[in-house]
């Protein structure tokens, strides 16, 4: 795993299954990253627009670089002080959506966490997705196992690469834990 202390750093990778993902982790409670045609994001705090501004140039460059198309993961964590989001945020996120919903192959969101409070919010995106009528695959799940066994369906990914997937996955989720956060 490569765990970077800044969003302006930059590291060499290379499409192998066997390949660390680019994880970066600018902020406390934030982390987004790469591996193959894969974008990730964990919030484990407030949604920030400079967070979601750090995912937006992520997302633009892998567009660029996989033209038919990019997954993405989203891990919400509600095991710590994650959920707030402002109108500002909200608005940009919904941009980024409708920027970048031609180029998704399939989404994943987890929503981790347990009790009514995660069990309602994985149910409130269930209900929204369904309205949305997304082009593309869209799923919400409660563990990353899961997530990931998905998204390499849907990606057609190999056992190996499934693999390397749940690995990426599990590197983003360490990485946002404050306790993990640069200081």
């Amino acid at each position: 795993m490569v765990k970077e202390p800044s969003d302006t750093v930059r590291s060499r990778r290379s499409d192998t299954p066997g390949e660390p993902p680019r994880i970066f982790s600018p902020s406390p409670g934030f982390a987004h990253g790469s591996w193959r045609e894969l974008s990730g994001s964990c919030f484990a705090g407030p949604v920030l627009l400079t967070s979601l501004q750090a995912l937006d140039r992520q997302q633009a460059e892998l567009a660029a670089r996989y033209p038919a198309g990019i997954g993405t993961v989203n891990i919400i964590r509600l095991d710590s002080a994650s959920g707030h989001i402002g109108d500002n945020e909200r608005a940009y996120s919904e941009g980024m959506v409708r920027k970048f919903g031609s180029r998704m192959r399939a989404n994943a969101t987890i929503i981790f966490g347990n009790g009514f409070v995660a069990a309602a919010a994985r149910s409130i995106m269930v209900a929204q997705r369904f309205v949305s009528r997304a082009r593309y695959p869209d799923a919400t799940f409660s563990t990353l196992a899961a997530a990931s066994t998905w998204i390499a369906k849907e990606l057609h990914y190999s056992d190996e690469e499934g693999a390397a997937a749940l690995a990426f996955f599990l590197a983003l989720f360490d990485a946002c834990s404050p306790i993990n956060a640069p200081k």
